[in-house]
């Protein structure tokens, strides 16, 4: 953040009355990773967890020789379970033999003490004498070995869950060897007495494990795995525990013994230096004044500093300025400037390059810094260094500024600290008197209270931190109905008074709170209070010197209940009423409070009056207060909305096309509006929705046209000239640029791409649905190299990406050009896009960030990243090092392209928990539709904190995200990475990254890690109809999936639920479809739904649950088919003709047809009822008075497929559909099997763009299988491996 962030430099490591100890359960990562963090953050030792040794691959010497290096003594090892109270003689020996093997591992890791749990085990007897018995037997195999046994009662176990019995069985057995291990969650869950601890023999205490936690009424079992906390963060009395014990006389070490589902998912450093603290902080507290320097007394808050940027400060004044604050001064060499009224004062901070200028790019206009005047400045920051906290020294000082020292807040807020005015005098510039309109108890006493917005895994953090470095305590946890759920507060109190700070955190994120800390990228503050003497009169003199009212109007039903709940005088109701003020009261006194309306969706004030000692925070009416500031947001938005321009892609398509050809080339204009179905111009006189324009005229007649009214399209064949490398007039003044070549010209690639300029087609939304996603990295020198393999290369893929920066374009004299020519690159996507259905991803990777491309010239990376705009690119790699200028102008220039914006750092400096890593983040999500980071793993705990940092920013903002680990390391991230994840194949000359993962190869970790187990798919019914055995073992093998495949013939609606009942179950496709929504499918798509046909089933996990989902693969297969060479706006208002003997065979081909907004759908050979645009044709004089149909579909048998010859040569006489459009369009023949005649054959020869059951059938493959195992696969592919035939 521009500042200098050091750790405390202390004079030497704290020294402590008790060692201090953590448990390596209580850390995430892997073993080492757990024991670097606890030994950087102070601890003397660790209990070593059971299962972090088990999983640990090298030998327990190796763990010993590491302690030993990092300072840490082993304390203990556990747990050790289910021993006493066997229920015979064979398994107690087997018990104690697990024991002794226990013990001669203890011998290797250099400890004496091990953990015994109180049995759980549901066979254990209570017998008590068995029970000493078994314990004695345990102490006497510890004597043998030298070890000590520390027994501890589990608060769930069978019989001993008390440590009051847990003492008394010790007592009993009276063996040197065995002790108690007092555990602080086990005594306060079930209210233990702690007083008779102070009579336990000091010597028979072997161990202590400390944990804290709220008070909740659960079963103690989740109640311990879930909900501790560290000590003093909770609400057990863990302090008079402590002072009972050293009364006992222990004097040994104090261990953390934490399970917390948000500390694991924690980096693990930080959590062992909460750790740390919070131990240090106990024992401060237990031995006053030895440990740390006193707590600091804070007189006030002395200002609050808001970040700003030049566009808002205008409206933040406005705002100060209506709440009676006054522009007073100004800094004397920053732009910084100060309002004051009473005892508040504001700084607001537009400085540049600075930690202000920083926080604002994080989180947007808000309070960034407070300012505290203290006693003792020097003692203040000596604590909070001692308790790990970073001091921040000032930057950028000015001549003879003061030197204003801050310490880092868990959120990297920073609070400074004062001693008197002096700082004032010395930084600012103050007018010599400054007005004020207010009587003195109008006027703001002080800021009474601060509330800060947290993220979910911050309000433990911000306890200890407030209560070990400023002493405020914690109040009890309110919670708070929000009208989109459940906030949780907790306000922090100074024994003073000076310092309030409640604190909230709401899982739901579209809560105030949950949306207020996604919206601002974190923790922030939520409102500032004024304290006022007389809140009456502060309010009526605001209304009367304000702009404009900024107060929340409060519903009449609020003070119609307030006078019968608290029995208030109706004249004092009546009085606030008219104010809009609020009221509560506490046993001490009375509150008044009033709320402002939010600035940018972000902080609001308010104005209280605290009465006789009043202490809390008007809880019950927060709910009113959120609700207000809803309906206020939910208004705006609809406002705005109403107000606001459409640019839905319904209007963006409804463009008209300026199509740019060069000579000779007149008959692609033609060809395009043919594809796009509209009528098409060559005179700019005449109005039409495509107009074709000669390239030699093109200047003249768009340099001066409304861009915003067309979509201009430069059409470029290669036979005719070379692009230029540098910008032609016609190329500039253009949307878009297509290359295409005469001799060999694909029309569904210029359909492809004019779906997706005009926003017909929207690849990114169908990319952000899927589960996960993956893109193909291409690293060919030359793309043509790839084509033959394409359909081999893409299985699996969901994109591809062309590495322009890999290109390598002969010079002619046997060496490379360094950066291919603009026509080189240009040829390399059309090529591409002739051979793949799947979205292009552009990218010019720069050498700084692993790739080829020069660091120099911004501007090449520029031109060559608006080209890829212009070609029509899906998406464009854009790299955040590029400078914000050239960034802004990609963005505002995408169209319908996505943005990703990409960050790698291969060189190992990306941290994944530091605030530089956030701030990318953000910087990325501000102009990117697509987060890239890429980091270098050295240590698998490095992919665990990208975990954190992945989940953390997914729950807050939901931004798409591909965040991953280079290196061998970090291949664990790439398996775990859901989003867009880049992989390699082995037929490419070389990974794009190094660690880069084949998608075969990602799945299949993925099965060895459980998450994709091994199912078995099936084709049930007419094997003839569907593809066969090897094909399906063959994309299995090249999808690297674990699946089985198995044919059944037509079974039972019965017999298939029982099938979908099997845990192996992977999904089915079946044929013929099933037909209405049978009882044993959960969830039907839309296509099944309103098709009311089912050919695919497959299961969806929903949570905890599987869920069994009716699909209809083969309408999703002819919807696409139906696009492959006409847009679908070709379809709008056009007739259609269905030739079937029943509505069931055509159901699917009808629901494709009508989700194109075709026109009338007229039928022969069956009858639809009740659905309005279909009629039937049942006679030959209602076919031969048809218009001409766009499109035909047949779904006779083949033994009638003859009929249709002499149809089509019927419709072929009828007029065309449209003026100026021509006799055939689109013919579906869906029969299936030997035929005779050729129906295909005589609609191809009379102008019909034709497809069969065999291409029909392979799309229907290609969409059954992404739905059952989450792949795509290409269309040539499935063609290729069915051997060309499906029958």
């Amino acid at each position: 953040m521009n500042l200098i962030s050091k750790p405390p430099v202390l004079p030497k490591k704290p020294s402590l009355p008790h060692r201090t100890s953590i448990a390596t359960v209580c850390v995430s990562g892997h073993l080492l990773d757990k024991l670097a963090a606890i030994a950087e953050a102070g601890f003397d030792g660790i209990e070593i967890f059971e299962n972090d040794l088990l999983h640990y691959p090298g030998s327990r010497q190796d763990i010993y020789n590491i302690c030993q290096e990092l300072g840490l003594k082993i304390e203990m090892y556990q747990p050790f379970r289910d021993l006493e109270g066997a229920p015979n003689p064979e398994e107690l020996k087997r018990s104690l033999d697990r024991l002794e093997r226990k013990f001669q591992w203890m011998d290797e890791l250099h400890t004496d003490l091990i953990l015994l749990c109180s049995n759980c085990s549901p066979s254990s007897v209570s017998d008590r004498e068995r029970i000493v018995s078994d314990l004695r037997a345990a102490a006497e195999l510890a004597a043998k070995y030298n070890k000590c046994i520390a027994y501890e009662a589990l608060a769930w176990a069978q019989h001993v869950h008390t440590w009051e019995y847990s003492w008394e069985l010790v007592k009993e057995v009276d063996h040197p060897n065995l002790g108690i291990c007092f555990d602080t969650f086990h005594i306060f869950s079930r209210q233990g007495n702690i007083n008779p601890i102070t009579e336990v023999p000091a010597e028979k205490i072997f161990f202590v494990q400390l944990a804290d936690a709220p008070i909740l009424k659960m079963d103690h079992l989740s109640y311990s795995r879930h909900h501790r906390n560290y000590p003093l963060q909770g609400a057990f009395p863990i302090i008079p525990f402590m002072e009972k014990l050293i009364e006992a006389g222990y004097t040994g070490p104090l261990s953390l013994e934490i399970f917390n589902d948000e500390f694991r998912a924690a980096p693990a450093k930080r959590i062992a230096q909460d750790g740390f603290r919070s131990l240090l902080y106990l024992q401060s507290e237990l031995y006053h004044g030895l440990i740390l320097p006193p707590l600091p007394e804070v007189e006030r808050i002395e200002y609050l500093e808001f970040a700003v940027d030049e566009a808002r400060i205008a409206q933040l004044e406005a705002l100060f300025l209506d709440m009676g604050l006054k522009k007073v001064g100004k800094h004397r060499s920053k732009n910084v400037t100060v309002y004051r009224q009473g005892g508040v004062s504001f700084i607001v901070n537009a400085e540049p390059e600075s930690f202000a200028s920083a926080f604002l790019l994080l989180h947007d206009t808000s309070v960034c810094a407070m300012a505290l005047r203290v006693k003792d400045i020097q003692a203040t920051i000596d604590r909070a260094a001692y308790l790990g906290c970073p001091v921040v020294p000032p930057s950028k000082l000015g001549e003879g500024e003061e030197r204003v020292i801050a310490i880092q807040a868990p959120d990297d807020t920073l609070i400074y600290l004062v001693d008197s005015d002096e700082f004032w005098k010395k930084d600012f510039i103050f007018q010599e008197e400054f007005p004020t309109t207010l009587s003195p108890t109008a006027m703001y006493a002080a800021v009474d209270h601060i509330a800060q917005a947290l993220d979910r895994l911050s309000m433990d953090r911000f306890v200890l931190f407030y209560k070990s470095v400023f002493g405020m305590m914690p109040q009890q946890v309110i919670e708070l109905q929000d009208p989109y759920g459940m906030t949780k507060s907790r306000a922090m109190v100074s024994p003073s008074h000076t310092l309030r700070f409640p604190l909230n955190i709401s899982d739901e994120k579209d809560t105030s709170i949950g949306r207020l800390v996604r919206e601002a990228a974190g923790s922030v503050v939520h409102h500032i209070a004024f304290e006022t003497n007389d809140i009456f009169e502060t309010v009526s003199s605001l209304r009367k010197s304000s702009s404009q009212d900024r107060f929340l109007r409060v519903p009449q039903n609020y003070y119609d209940d307030l006078q019968v709940r608290y029995d208030l005088s109706a004249e004092f109701v009546a009085k606030m009423k008219t104010f809009n003020i609020m009221y509560d009261r506490d046993d001490k006194g009375e509150f008044l409070h009033i709320s402002t309306e939010q600035f940018r969706d972000r902080f609001f004030f308010e104005i209280v009056q605290r009465v006789n000692g009043y202490e809390h925070f008007a809880s019950i009416n927060a709910p009113i207060r959120m609700s207000i500031h809803h309906e206020r947001r939910n208004l705006a938005m609809k406002v705005t909305t109403a107000l606001s321009p459409q640019t839905t892609g319904i209007v963006q398509s409804a463009k008209n096309l300026v199509v740019v050809f060069e000579p000779g080339c007149e008959s692609v204009v033609d060809l395009m509006a043919d594809i796009v179905g509209k009528e098409r111009s060559f005179d700019p006189s005449v109005k039409a929705s495509v107009l074709g324009i000669p390239a030699e005229s093109a200047v003249a007649l768009l340099a001066g046209a409304d861009r915003s009214e067309y979509i201009s399209i430069n059409m470029h064949c290669i036979e005719n000239r070379p692009l230029d490398d540098s910008p032609t007039p016609e190329s500039t003044l253009c949307d878009y640029e297509f290359l295409f070549s005469k001799t060999e010209f694909f029309r569904h690639d210029l359909t492809r791409f004019l779906s997706f300029i005009t926003g017909q087609t929207k690849p990114h939304e169908a990319i952000l649905r899927k589960p996960r996603s993956t893109f193909i990295a291409l690293t060919f020198p030359d793309i043509r190299t790839a084509l033959p393999n394409l359909d081999i290369l893409t299985v699996g893929a969901d994109a591809l990406e062309l590495r322009v920066d890999l290109l390598r374009e002969g010079s002619g004299t046997g060496t490379y050009n360094p950066i291919p020519s603009v026509d080189y690159v240009g040829k390399q996507v059309m090529w591409l896009r002739q051979r793949t259905e799947l979205p292009i991803i552009f990218t010019l990777r720069s050498q700084a960030e692993g790739g080829r491309c020069p660091n120099s010239d911004e501007k090449v990376t520029q031109y060559f990243l608006m080209k890829g705009l212009q070609w029509g690119c899906e998406y464009i790699d854009v790299e955040l090092r590029l400078s914000e200028e050239i960034r802004n102008h990609l963005a505002q220039q995408k169209g319908r392209s996505r943005i990703i914006a990409s960050y790698h750092d291969l060189a190992g400096n990306l941290k994944w928990s530091s605030g530089e890593t956030l701030r990318c983040y953000h910087m990325a999500r501000s102009y990117g539709d697509v987060v890239k980071i890429v980091g270098f793993a050295t240590n698998l705990a490095e992919n665990y904190e990208l975990e954190y940092f992945r989940s953390s920013v997914n729950a807050s903002f939901g931004h798409p995200l591909l965040a991953m680990n280079a290196g061998q390391v970090g291949q664990l991230s790439r398996i775990l990475n859901p989003f867009f994840t880049p992989t390699t194949h082995p037929l490419l000359p070389m990974a794009a990254a190094p660690g880069q993962l084949s998608a075969a190869e990602i799945n299949s970790a993925l099965n060895i890690m459980g998450q994709t187990p091994k199912k078995t798919v099936f084709t049930i019914g007419n094997a003839c109809a569907i593809p066969l055995s090897m094909f399906w073992e063959k994309c299995f093998n090249e999808l690297g999936l674990p699946h089985n495949y198995a044919s059944l013939d037509r079974i039972s609606e019965g017999m298939i639920q029982a099938l979908t009942r099997q845990v192996t179950f992977g999904g089915a496709i079946i044929q013929p479809p099933l037909t209405g929504q049978p009882s044993f499918i959960s969830s039907f798509t839309e296509e099944a739904q309103e098709s009311g046909s089912i050919d695919t089933v497959f299961v969806r996990t929903v949570g905890n649950q599987s869920v069994i989902v009716g699909d209809n693969s083969t309408a999703k297969a002819l919807r696409t088919m139906l696009t492959r060479d006409f847009a679908p706006s070709a379809y709008a208002d056009q007739p259609v003709l269905v030739v079937s003997n029943s509505f069931e065979e055509t159901s699917s081909a009808i629901w494709a047809l009508r989700k194109l907004n075709c026109g009338t759908i007229y039928t022969i050979g069956f009858r639809v009822e009740g659905i309005l645009g279909i009629e039937q044709c049942n006679s030959f004089e209602s076919v031969q008075k048809l218009a001409h149909p766009f499109t035909v579909v047949s779904a006779l048998c083949s033994e009638q497929a003859h009929l249709i010859n002499p149809l089509l040569k019927l419709i072929d006489n009828h007029p065309a559909p449209r003026a100026g459009g021509k006799g055939g369009k689109v013919f579906l023949d869906l029969a299936n099997g030997p035929r005779r005649g050729d129906p295909l054959g005589v609609a191809a020869a009379s102008g019909w763009k034709t497809y069969g059951i065999a291409d029909i059938a392979a799309r229907t493959t290609v969409q059954a299988l992404d739905v059952l195992v989450g792949q795509r696969v290409p269309f040539d592919f499935v063609r290729m491996a069915s051997g060309g035939g499906l029958f």
